[in-house]
């Protein structure tokens, strides 16, 4: 994972949050107010969300973090064609260019 990528992901549980309590409130949205059946499951996956982009800042910030991303690790590899010489070229050997 690139480091911006964990810095954007640090305020991710800071839209989340407010918006699932405030969406919830009744002095605050009226009539509008989300029912308990919507804020139940946006509830949960808010602190889903909030656990799953909060780990890769304490790996980062603790030096566990392997610094592989998905797409080197194999998980998400593909290849595309390579412009010089027409055959295929996989992520890996593009990214030491």
């Amino acid at each position: 994972m690139i480091i911006s990528q964990v810095v954007l992901s640090f305020g991710i549980p800071f839209a989340l949050i407010p918006l699932v309590r405030f969406t919830s409130d009744r002095t605050r949205m009226g009539a509008d107010v989300n029912h308990r059946l919507t804020t139940a499951p946006a509830s949960l996956v808010t602190a889903i969300t909030s656990v799953l982009n909060v780990a890769p800042i304490y790996l980062t910030v603790t030096g566990k973090w392997s610094g592989k991303s998905l797409s080197t690790s194999g998980i998400y590899r593909y290849s595309w064609p390579d412009t010089q010489s027409g055959t295929r070229a996989d992520e890996g050997s593009i990214a030491r260019r």
